[in-house]
């Protein structure tokens, strides 16, 4: 099923799953907030339905830093490589955030203010969307130590971590919150164990290198009830604090709509990947076109994430939304056609970007030739 030696189908399926969530969960009240617009006992129908998205669509970052683990704890690298690829990476960080903090000005040169640009950047405040950059540098840094975690985890470990993760980090804050309780020390919470930087990937490499294939394709019942009920108590915990504050607001509603992300996480990846290996196991293989397909797609996922929000920000698709509206077509559908409609665009211009690339690459070699 693999394109190469060093791609395996299923993951690249899965950036693509995570892209659109990712670009879902920036579209505020067009999806990502809409459960808000409704009432919890007028409108339940809605109202849960559209929460039981919102809360789901959070398992994009998560399969992004499981997909991480799962490829780089594989590698055996010195530590120069760790260092190009943060290098890289922060390199970057500082391009797009130039951009975007242009565009804050309306890319008016004379309101540029490089300490106001390099605070910002520091700090991570110039846009939402770029704290996964930040995080994701601090991973690479990590890497060359987390990965020998990984690689001798053996099955009880791993359980023990997944259950240490479970009571610590989800039941813990969750039942806190019902009763009232004062949080317990930091000392002995989970601020220790970093769910970004450790337990997502890690999990993702366990699942992806470490699982026997024909023990997950058993577990794949278990692993969606686990998530089903990990969403439906995210649901609750979060009609609780809405109805404590009297409304549902964006930043108050995402208190505990990622509390037991990771449960869906270990759902979905373990799907996708026995999905994609049955399919090579029954001989019945995925045309050349379409494996293309979904290897092309999954390359421009990382500009797709960068790009985005730019084009989310032109009022032209802002008018698209409101005339799929003004269409009668059901408000969610309009959501979720809006996020596909961004998500194909950005790829458009993830497209432009790489042929302008490679026509960069190509002219630096004619003239270095002649």
């Amino acid at each position: 099923m693999a394109i190469s030696k060093n791609r395996k189908l299923y993951l690249e399926a899965i950036r693509i799953f995570a892209t659109f969530f990712v670009v879902y969960t920036h579209t505020g009240k067009r999806a990502y907030f809409l459960f808000a617009s409704y009432s919890p006992t007028d409108d339940g129908f809605k109202f849960w339905g559209y929460l039981f998205i919102t809360i789901f669509c959070k398992v994009a970052v998560p399969l992004f830093l499981a997909i991480s683990g799962a490829l780089l704890f594989s590698k055996d690298e010195p530590l120069i490589k760790t260092y190009k690829r943060a290098l890289r990476f922060l390199v970057i960080l500082v391009l797009v955030s130039l951009i975007y903090y242009m565009e804050e000005l309306n890319f008016d040169i004379e309101e540029f203010s490089l300490i106001t640009f390099l605070l910002k950047l520091y700090t991570d405040s110039i846009r939402y969307h770029l704290w996964y950059l930040y995080t994701y540098i601090g991973f690479i840094l990590a890497v060359p130590f987390i990965k020998h975690i990984a690689r001798n985890l053996s099955d009880k470990t791993f359980i023990y971590l997944l259950g240490l993760f479970l009571a610590l980090g989800c039941l813990r804050p969750s039942i806190e919150y019902i009763f009232g309780m004062p949080a317990l020390t930091s000392n002995v919470g989970y601020g220790w164990i970093s769910k970004n930087i450790i337990v997502y990937p890690v999990v993702g490499y366990y699942l992806a290198n470490r699982a026997d294939i024909s023990k997950l394709k058993k577990y794949i019942p278990v692993a969606w009830v686990f998530c089903i009920f990990g969403i439906a108590f995210s649901e609750y915990l979060t009609y609780l604090v809405g109805t404590s504050k009297g409304e549902f607001t964006e930043s108050s509603s995402q208190t505990f709509v990622k509390t037991f992300s990771f449960l869906t996480l270990i759902a979905v990846f373990i799907t996708f990947r026995v999905i994609f290996e049955n399919i090579e196991e029954q001989n019945h293989r995925f045309s050349s076109l379409n494996s293309k397909l979904i290897v092309f797609l999954a390359k421009n996922t990382f500009i797709v994430y960068l790009v985005h929000p730019l084009v989310m920000s032109r009022s032209g698709m802002t008018k698209v939304h409101e005339r799929l509206i003004s269409h009668g077509v059901n408000d969610m559908l309009a959501g979720l056609m809006y996020t596909l409609l961004i998500c194909l665009i950005s790829n458009l211009i993830a497209c432009i970007i790489k042929l302008l690339e490679e026509g960069a690459h190509r002219l630096s070699r004619c003239m270095i030739n002649q």
